[in-house]
């Protein structure tokens, strides 16, 4: 859902609100919102939001602040402001009207890291589908809050019975129960592996041999034990890679260590002006929440699509200044994401982006890490393409991870790389 939708269909603002955008050469092109676009005043031409903003002449690139009302506030102020009223949070509606009910889901011990059965609650399921980010007829999984169009599933119909997503189907057993025959109530359970995320029954577990020590962490293969440490060791310690710059691996644990925590804090908070100099305020229309800082600070949600857990914060510094930052979260050797990426605008064209993605992909390849996966937006995918090796990712790649929950952006694309055999051995 776009901006200008969200904005109608929260009643923020109403189908013929005026708003302007004035050009780098200061003409000033007006025009009136409908749907998710703005019919121009002068050629009476309809524009998406973008379309709008190059129409007027202004290079900013970020139609939702340099679009604005007759009072003077950006299509992001009215965003903002209508997300911080308290008012707001009743206003969300459901969008699968055929499903009504609330369903049953199993909640899992975060503190733990690992899935333990609790008494069933009721919850609402998510409005929108986890894959494609829009809202319609929706499957409803009945163990998480996630949504899913039966197309982006690749399914005909509703499978009978309970269903269970692919995110939360067992990867051994891939069934909703683990053996019928189970005389244990407690094989059903669920245990998710803290590296991959991917998810397990107890039973199948103990039945392929696969040791469970109910210790906090819980690893499904030696190879995600092995890189959850390799990365824990690498967490917070300064490495150089030129003169004068370095790059770190930050994350938003836990620590008991006071002057250790703040320090952390302080380096995330940079972390995030960085991303906020390239990227807008990036709201998630249905929760409210901002995805940019929930990404950075490694928040997490139960519904799979807002579950931020796994991210890290690789970032480059010159003599102690943030100057470029990337996120990414590692699902075991099958793939990474690579969310934002940006660079401070004093040190742009410098080289500096080419060299924090270097680093990335040189640590990924020595983790095992087959392929890597980055959002573009349409403007920025010929540089993706043409200098980072990246390629814009089919609908056939896209299968091979539905059983993965990557961070959907509207009007934004993904782009697939495969990364370089190690010449070393893998950590396994």
């Amino acid at each position: 859902m776009g901006i200008v939708s969200w904005l109608i269909k929260n009643q923020v603002l109403v189908s013929g609100t005026n708003v302007f955008c004035q050009g780098s050469n200061k003409v000033v092109k007006r025009g009136s919102l409908f749907s998710d676009a703005i019919v121009c005043d002068c050629c009476h031409v309809t524009f998406t939001i973008t379309g709008f903003e190059s129409h007027a002449g202004c290079t900013r690139h970020r139609p939702s602040t340099s679009i604005l009302l007759e009072d003077g506030r950006s299509l992001l102020d009215c965003q903002r402001e209508a997300l911080s009223s308290s008012d707001h949070k009743g206003n969300h509606s459901v969008v699968n009207e055929n499903q009504k009910k609330n369903h049953s889901i199993v909640k899992e011990n975060r503190k733990k890291n690992h899935c333990v059965v609790k008494e069933k609650s009721e919850a609402n399921n998510d409005n929108v589908c986890s894959i494609c980010g829009f809202g319609g007829d929706l499957a409803l999984c009945d163990r998480c809050p996630s949504a899913f169009h039966l197309g982006c599933l690749g399914l005909n119909r509703v499978p009978i019975g309970e269903w269970f997503c692919p995110t939360c189907c067992c990867k051994i057993c891939y069934r909703p129960k683990c053996k019928q025959e189970c005389k244990d109530h407690k094989d059903n359970n669920i245990l998710v592996c803290v590296q991959c995320e991917q998810k397990y029954h107890f039973g199948c577990v103990k039945a392929v041999g696969i040791e469970f020590n109910h210790m906090e962490n819980w690893f499904c293969s030696v190879v995600c034990g092995n890189m959850f440490l390799c990365l824990k060791k690498l967490l917070g310690k300064p490495i150089k890679v030129a003169d004068n710059l370095t790059w770190t691996l930050v994350k938003n644990v836990s620590s008991v260590d006071d002057k250790e925590f703040n320090q952390k804090e302080s380096k995330l908070n940079m972390a995030l002006g960085v991303l906020y100099e390239g990227f807008n305020p990036t709201f998630d229309a249905l929760s409210g929440r901002e995805l940019i800082k929930d990404v950075v600070f490694s928040r997490e949600s139960e519904h799979n699509r807002l579950n931020f857990c796994g991210f890290y914060n690789v970032i480059l510094e010159k003599m102690g200044e943030v100057i470029s930052v990337a996120t990414v979260r590692i699902y075991g050797q099958k793939v990474a994401e690579v969310v934002f990426v940006a660079t401070k605008e004093q040190y742009r064209r410098q080289g500096m982006c080419h060299l924090l993605m270097d680093e990335i992909e040189k640590q990924l390849t020595r983790l095992g890490v087959e392929k890597l996966l980055l959002h573009s937006s349409e403007d920025a995918m010929n540089t993706w393409t043409r200098s980072f090796g990246f390629a814009r990712m089919a609908s056939k790649d896209k299968c091979q991870f539905i059983d993965h929950t990557f961070l959907e952006f509207q009007n934004s694309t993904m782009c697939l790389k495969a990364l370089k055999t190690p010449k070393w051995p893998c950590i396994a």
